[in-house]
């Protein structure tokens, strides 16, 4: 199974390596959805062949290197192996090295703590990809690029239940909801209103014990940790994603400050978008586009 999401993923890809020096691949324009949040360049700015590998300048002259956190967790990234390209972000960062004009092989990973990815001064990478939430502090000592995923969050629930029949939010308002990190907490209070306070579990276990016991209805968490969630409970199912809120959790690479290279990435990650290759990634690794959104 693995095997051919890899080549469902990479199929995708085919058109993402022309990104930088062709305007066909994929539909014009840009995505009135990508925010910009980093030190974001249009095509029009950037000097002509700026964004050519011989132009480029990165950490290790030749290659592409690319950090992330240890472990590297699904499915964001497969078997904790970021080289093997399986996972949302594994294959993100090969399609921008490889639009770019570096080839797999020419992509070195390396692992770099949280601290150390938002740590002021240069880096020993070009870019960190590791569910980096942006937030106005992190501007302060890196540069971030535009975002390239916002997280929904959605509603399991044990099957059979009130809550898994749930359509919308107003059927969820009576039940007792957990949430599953502070995120997916915060979205609960604030979104989806229940009248009694929902509950914060900081583990996976702890949360299906209390939707298998009974003490919850239902548990929300962060889109991309379906997957993991219902598999580790059969008796549990994904019912749905709710909506966006006002201000998503965006994710963002993370670059030195001021690092030059941050522009060619944004413009990258645009032409990903525009073509269609960021969307089928979501599809092959992500729930974003399986599960039915549930009503506001």
């Amino acid at each position: 199974m693995v095997t051919r999401k890899r080549h469902v993923a990479f199929a995708m890809l085919s058109c993402s390596a022309l990104v930088v020096t062709t305007a066909g691949c994929g539909p014009s324009g840009t995505s009135s959805d990508q925010a910009e949040v980093g030190p974001s360049a249009s095509a029009s700015q950037i000097p002509v062949g700026a964004c050519d590998k011989v132009n480029l300048t990165t950490v290790n002259s030749g290659f592409f290197t690319v950090a992330t956190g240890s472990p590297a967790k699904a499915p964001y990234f497969d078997d904790n192996d970021p080289k093997n390209g399986d996972g949302f972000e594994s294959a993100m960062a090969y399609a921008i090295a490889d639009a770019l004009g570096f080839s797999r092989l020419q992509v070195v990973w390396e692992t770099a703590s949280a601290t150390d990815v938002v740590a002021p001064g240069d880096k020993t990478f070009d870019f960190a990809i590791d569910q980096i939430a942006l937030t106005p502090k992190l501007t302060e000592s890196v540069s971030v690029s535009d975002s390239y995923y916002e997280m929904n969050q959605a509603l399991i629930a044990v099957k059979g239940s009130r809550a898994a029949g749930a359509g919308g939010v107003d059927d969820l308002s009576s039940l007792a909801l957990g949430a599953l990190g502070t995120v997916s907490l915060d979205y609960t209070s604030e979104v989806v209103q229940p009248s009694s306070s929902p509950r914060l579990f900081l583990s996976v276990s702890e949360a299906l014990r209390a939707l298998d016991s009974g003490a919850i209805d239902g548990l929300i968490v962060d889109l991309p940790e379906v997957t993991g969630v219902t598999s580790a409970d059969p008796d549990v199912k994904a019912v749905g994603q709710f909506m966006p809120g006002e201000s998503p959790e965006q994710f963002v690479l993370a670059l030195a400050l001021e690092n030059p290279l941050a522009a060619c990435v944004n413009e990258v990650i645009k032409e990903l978008t525009v073509n269609g290759t960021l969307a089928a990634l979501q599809q092959v690794w992500l729930a974003d586009g399986r599960l039915p959104t549930l009503a506001p």
